[in-house]
């Protein structure tokens, strides 16, 4: 904690006279065990009434001095001054006249720089002064470009060439103090120091960026891609404080290897209100020191740009009662202790709609855990998501509760390791009166304590979430022994760790995962990773099932992945890249490769499909088989939703037929889905009936299209540019189009299709030409035609 507060020698009835030299005051800055400011007050610096001894040392301009007020008109864009002194007395004005240029004021005298009038300037206006700057409570600085004060120094040259960015470097017992305000109408105010530097005043910045920030080397990016915020190269040890009011589009905060201290009370605050330019963003950052924000305010409003942030990275953190409103709250520290009053902090902040991450992967100083000494309950939808190192650990007493729609989510071991990462719930965690997910990510040779869970009897996952359990354990799987150790427990939760990369090198299974007679009934979550799998199945079973899984039992789960580059080969049964057949539900699956072989159904993503599959995609891949074959599923039994397949060099086959680019036969229903890209969709051909979407159908198919190259390989053969055969039902939103492939009708033999049905290439591309039941809205499931030439779906 810091104190302001006069020096001895300075404490005497009377008043300074303001004329008196700058060196008879000087500021101090106490240091206090307890976090509390007190005794702030503004000492008199004895400064003189204008800036003195002023020259242009780089660039060129005139100066004025009318009264109580100089003038300095500058005539090059930039330009460097270097002054005696560089004060401003009450009832005094300095106005710098820089329209789209920058002006440096470097005192070289042995004063402290002090303001207690007004500075204003129409471009760029920097102040530097190594023994310290200090705006008294009586000051105001108002520019229309950035405004710099600092200890630290900048060479001529390096100002004088003003890009892409400056450096400042110093190190020196001088302070940066706000007493009064500070305030750039069009940009950014940064105070820089390599001691201190302390906001007790107002700082604003309402379209740029307010910074105090501590280091011996600082840059300054002057070029939006080099970002906003001053970056320190070196730090100092030394401390940024905030004992009043900074409001910007961003704010930041930064003692790199010091503290940071954002304190509570009256007409203290941090507010990042954003713009359509920047993002409502506060940085609080002393990567080797401590951040404090005990009860203070933080505000991180979105503004008209993307989610507001708050930032805070340290080595240590007290974060007890504090207020912080944002998009979400980010912390990235080595280990954490959530005590009570921080726990109070996270239900505030949360309950307010602010999501909060915990972050302790990096760097790996210590344990990498995060303990919950303190109860965190909130309301509403905000998310709690903690990402470790090694563990997750809820102290016996403590619950973790939400009343809303809120997700809490727990990754130990977030980096793969294989280090024992373990979620351990000795406390309670309560989502009775919740709509929300929890999940909890452990290692396989970790331990996983469930504890006391409180689930909603009520809770239904939400439609196409691919969810199936409230509150769930997941194994992770990290490498290939992790993987293999599925084949012990088909019944588990399983989750691939997305920082697994050693399967992304592919993995060769030995058999598939599950079969007809011990399915696969756990929930297999792949995180949203890409890796690879083949399985060769040289079977003479015509009632086996192969790919990743054998069959996806009743009630079982998989998600949420992509198999690339693989490879499913199979001589007898059914045959898909994902899952030999599914009774379950497939959800968010993609797959790319070669699939070959099956007699009983043969698709690109499941050979027959009893369960659901939803959101699954199958590009650039390879299908062919003995019988029922289909760019997604071979044979359908249930309900397919939102199956993308085509859209590469590859192509669907069938030996003896049907063949269908969706599906070879179609018992079940499909809805929004499609064969084809927007170019000209893969061959289908085949040996008996051959459809654009359905080789055969004796179910339903709604709103769907392809643009598929049908052709046959059997004189005779039905063929279709939806489908070869239709006894089923076909509804009206379902096109073909009509110039590809050798189809003259939308079904080859059954129930007819309308000659509407058929588009034309320039149809396809129109959304005008789907009606009414296709939603291309930015909500919507498809992509608008015009955008490619044809749908897609929007996932």
């Amino acid at each position: 904690m810091l104190v302001l507060s006069m020096h001895p020698s300075q404490k005497r009835a009377p008043q300074p006279d303001e004329n008196r030299p700058a060196l008879h005051y000087r500021l101090r800055l106490r240091p206090l065990a307890a976090i509390v400011l007190v005794g702030l007050t503004m000492p008199a610096f004895g400064a003189g009434p204008l800036p003195s001894g002023g020259k242009f040392v780089g660039g060129a301009g005139s100066m004025t001095t009318n009264g109580t007020t100089l003038a300095i008109k500058q005539t090059s864009q930039n330009a460097v001054i270097d002054w005696n002194s560089f004060s401003i007395g009450k009832a005094h004005a300095v106005s710098i006249d820089n329209p789209n240029g920058a002006t440096l004021n470097r005192v070289t005298g042995p004063g402290i720089a002090t303001i207690d009038g007004k500075l204003t300037g129409v471009g760029d206006v920097y102040l530097i002064d190594p023994h310290g700057v200090v705006i008294g409570r009586t000051g105001v600085v108002t520019t229309t470009g950035r405004f710099v004060a600092s200890t630290l120094n900048i060479t001529n040259d390096d100002f004088m060439r003003y890009f892409p960015q400056v450096s400042l470097t110093g190190k020196s017992d001088g302070k940066v103090v706000n007493l009064g305000k500070i305030e750039s109408s069009g940009s950014d105010v940064f105070l820089i120091a390599s001691n201190k530097v302390v906001n007790a005043g107002e700082l604003r910045a309402d379209k740029g960026l307010a910074q105090l920030a501590v280091g011996e080397n600082v840059l300054i990016p002057l070029f939006e891609r080099l970002g906003y915020a001053a970056y320190i190269q070196v730090g100092s040890g030394g401390t940024a404080l905030n004992a009043g009011v900074m409001r910007g589009a961003q704010i930041a905060i930064e003692a790199a290897d010091g503290n940071v201290f954002a304190l509570a009370g009256r007409n203290r605050e941090l507010h990042a209100t954003g713009t359509a330019e920047r993002d409502g963003h506060v940085w609080l950052v002393a990567e080797k020191g401590r951040v404090h924000v005990d009860g203070a305010t933080i505000i991180a409003d979105k503004g008209t740009g993307p989610q507001s942030e708050v930032d805070v990275t340290a080595d240590r953190v007290s974060m007890g009662d504090a207020t912080v409103r944002a998009g979400s709250l980010n912390i990235t520290i080595p280990e954490l202790t959530i005590d009570s009053a921080m726990g109070r902090t996270f239900s505030h902040s949360l309950s307010s709609g602010t999501s909060v991450t915990v972050d302790t992967v990096y760097p790996p100083a210590r344990t990498g855990d995060i303990v919950v000494g303190g109860d965190v309950r909130w309301t509403g939808a905000a998310s709690l998501y903690f990402r470790t190192r090694h563990s997750v650990t809820i102290s016996p007493g403590v619950t973790v509760a939400n009343a809303g729609s809120g997700r809490f989510t727990v990754a130990a071991d977030a980096l793969a390791a294989n280090n024992g990462g373990s979620v351990l719930n000795y406390g309670v965690i309560e989502w009775c009166r919740s709509t929300g997910l929890v999940e909890m990510y452990y290692d396989r040779n970790g331990t996983y304590v469930p504890g006391v869970q409180r689930t909603n009897a009520a809770w239904r996952p939400a439609h196409l979430s691919g969810k199936k359990t409230q509150i769930t354990g997941y194994m992770q799987i990290n490498d290939s022994a992790d993987f293999s150790a599925i084949y012990d427990n088909l019944a588990g939760n399983y989750r691939v760790n997305p920082s697994a990369s050693k399967l992304y090198n592919g993995t060769t299974l030995p058999t598939p995962i599950g079969s007809a007679d011990h399915p696969f009934t756990g929930q297999f979550d792949g995180g949203g990773s890409v890796f690879s799998i083949s399985v060769d199945a040289r079977n003479t079973n015509p009632s086996s099932a192969t790919g990743m899984f054998g069959v996806v039992g009743d009630g079982a789960v998989v998600r949420d992945f992509a198999l690339a580059n693989g490879s499913a080969t199979a001589s007898q049964g059914a045959l898909g890249m994902i899952a030999g057949r599914n009774d379950g539900l497939i959800f968010d699956a993609f797959a790319d490769g070669t699939v070959r072989g099956g007699t009983t159904g043969t698709g690109g993503v499941v050979g027959i499909n009893r369960g659901v599959m939803a959101k699954t995609r199958s590009d650039f891949t390879t299908v062919s088989g003995g019988a029922a074959t289909g760019g997604a599923v071979g044979v359908n039994e249930g309900i397919v939703i939102r199956a993308a397949a085509g859209g590469g060099l590859g192509g669907v086959t069938s030996e003896h037929g049907p063949a269908g680019g969706v599906a070879g036969e179609n018992r079940g229903h499909i809805e929004q889905s499609y064969y084809g890209d927007q170019l000209e969709a893969p061959p289908v051909s085949a040996g008996g009936p051959v459809g654009g979407l359905i080789g055969s159908n004796s179910g339903s198919i709604s709103q769907s299209v392809t643009n598929a190259r049908t052709t046959t390989t059997l004189s005779g053969a039905p063929l279709g540019g939806v489908a070869g055969v239709n006894v089923g039902r076909i509804a009206p939103d379902v096109f073909w189009g009509n110039e590809v492939g050798n189809a003259t009708s939308g079904v080859g033999q059954g129930t007819m299709l309308p000659a509407a049905s058929g588009l034309t290439k320039a149809g396809l591309g129109k959304s005008a030409s789907y009606g009414p039941t296709w939603d291309f809205s930015s909500n919507g499931p498809w992509e608008p035609p015009e955008q490619y030439g044809f749908p897609r779906l929007r996932y």
